[in-house]
């Protein structure tokens, strides 16, 4: 018991001559330097310099312990308060375009609106000549007028039908000549059309081909005073016949060409 006791008083005397040498500007580093006097619980603090008896037990210790471990962590403080409003962002950036929406209901009926100018008249000014047989007897390229007819001032779209009978001439076993002849409308814009006997070529001798050929004319004239329209023929060879010739005209508000 005598030990602890001596440990004891260790302790406060060291407790107390800690205060006294950190006050006195000793460093918490510095140890402490003592004396313990055997057979006794005396106990004596060095001074600088001192040393320990014979009779006495040097004893030292430090003025600060080690740190101790972390401490666990305290529970959570409470929440603070709520901080002021801060100011408002800047605009962000447009999103994309969204779906079409769904049709929407079908709108009432619209009034009726006001009635419109009257528009020209839908009719048109026809004209029609028909011939009889004409033997068409000038060589090309004088020719021979097979129908004709005259038409008052204006634009007008041509067309005219003709039958033609050919037959080739020459004499048999001596020669042979093709029937074959040209046609065109007058005023003549767009050519007229060549017309030959389908059976031509035949040998001199051979078998006279005769043959019924249909032709059709067509085009467009205009007439700033008026004047004739007609069909002309010529021949070429053989014999040319038209046995049948129909000219229409028919009136058109204008003309343009390109």
């Amino acid at each position: 018991m005598r030990r602890f006791k001596v440990v004891g008083a260790v302790a406060l005397v060291a407790a107390a001559v800690a205060a006294v040498a950190y006050g006195a500007g000793a460093l918490a580093s510095d140890p402490i330097n003592a004396c313990v006097q055997r057979g006794s619980d005396h106990v004596r603090i060095l001074s600088a310099g001192d040393s320990c008896t014979r009779a006495e037990t040097p004893l030292s210790w430090n003025r600060e312990g080690p740190a101790g471990t972390a401490g666990a962590a305290g529970p959570a403080g409470a929440t603070g308060p709520s901080g002021a409003t801060g100011p408002a962002g800047a605009t962000g950036p447009g999103g994309a375009t969204g779906p079409a929406g769904p049709a929407g209901a079908q709108g009432p009926t619209g009034p009726q609106g006001a009635q419109g100018p009257a528009g020209t008249s839908a009719s048109a000014a026809a004209y029609e000549h028909v011939a009889s047989v004409t033997p068409v007897t000038e060589n090309f390229p004088v020719s021979t007028t097979v129908v004709t007819m005259h038409l008052p001032a204006g634009s007008y779209t041509l067309s005219a039908y003709l039958e033609v009978l050919l037959t080739d001439g020459g004499s048999p076993g001596v020669s042979h000549e093709v029937a074959d002849g040209l046609c065109q409308l007058s005023p003549n814009i767009v050519g007229g059309d060549h017309i030959q006997n389908p059976g031509a070529g035949g040998l001199a001798g051979a078998q006279f081909v005769q043959a019924i050929q249909h032709v059709s004319l067509g085009e467009l004239v205009s007439l700033p005073a008026g004047g004739d329209v007609a069909v002309e023929c010529s021949r070429f060879g053989g014999t040319f016949n038209v046995t049948h010739a129909q000219l229409d005209a028919v009136e058109v508000g204008s003309i343009t060409r390109p």
